[in-house]
């Protein structure tokens, strides 16, 4: 995957026909000023070469999920698509602090989403639940933006960032309005190329 960068003003957002460099003012919020947005999802090219995996969650469900060349593909619940999802990386007094971001699409009317009040991510992969936002979405004009600033970066904030190996995780996020709620479960690979760019652009100390 390519990762490139301009005036720390652009992100990386997965669409489903091509990988767009967004500015502020498009998908990404324009208050949202981000390095870059790894959002670690591919679009279906050739339907043969995806590969159906089993996860055993921390919350105890079973997530079955489609992977392609080892990268898992867009989650859909009832109200939304996930457009994207991965760690952004943001500068802060030279140094740079990781946030995690989820891009959620609305499922039919971009209206169904206004009413979301509150949503919760976390990352159910481990061994235990990681709580990473509990609080109110971004709306944009066809689904939400979930924010969940973070640690700065570090070894000992972040070990796999570091490591030599690709890192899973799934983000389990609700969203909650009224009485209603909706699941979404995104898996997410950061692979070793990945990391190996981000340690040569200088985001890893």
């Amino acid at each position: 995957m390519a990762i490139h960068i301009r005036r720390r003003e652009f992100c990386y957002a997965w669409r489903p026909d091509w990988w767009l460099p967004c500015t502020r003012t498009n998908l990404c919020q324009r208050e949202i000023v981000t390095t870059i947005l790894i959002c670690l999802l591919s679009f279906i090219v050739f339907i043969a070469a995806v590969e159906v995996r089993s996860l055993k969650l921390a919350t105890g469900e079973l997530l079955v999920h489609p992977f392609n060349g080892g990268v898992p593909l867009p989650a859909e619940s009832e109200w939304t698509l996930c457009q994207g999802a991965g760690p952004a990386f943001v500068p802060e007094d030279g140094r740079y602090r990781l946030n995690w971001n989820v891009i959620l699409k609305a499922k039919g009317a971009s209206g169904q989403l206004r009413d979301v009040t509150r949503a919760t991510v976390q990352e159910v992969a481990g061994p235990s639940a990681a709580l990473l936002f509990d609080g109110q979405p971004k709306p944009t004009d066809n689904g939400l933006i979930i924010l969940a600033p973070a640690e700065t970066v570090s070894r000992e904030h972040y070990p796999w960032l570091y490591s030599s190996e690709p890192t899973l995780f799934v983000l389990r996020v609700l969203l909650f309005k009224a009485r209603q709620q909706d699941k979404l479960l995104q898996p997410v690979v950061i692979g070793t190329e990945i990391k190996q760019k981000l340690k040569d652009g200088g985001y890893l100390p």
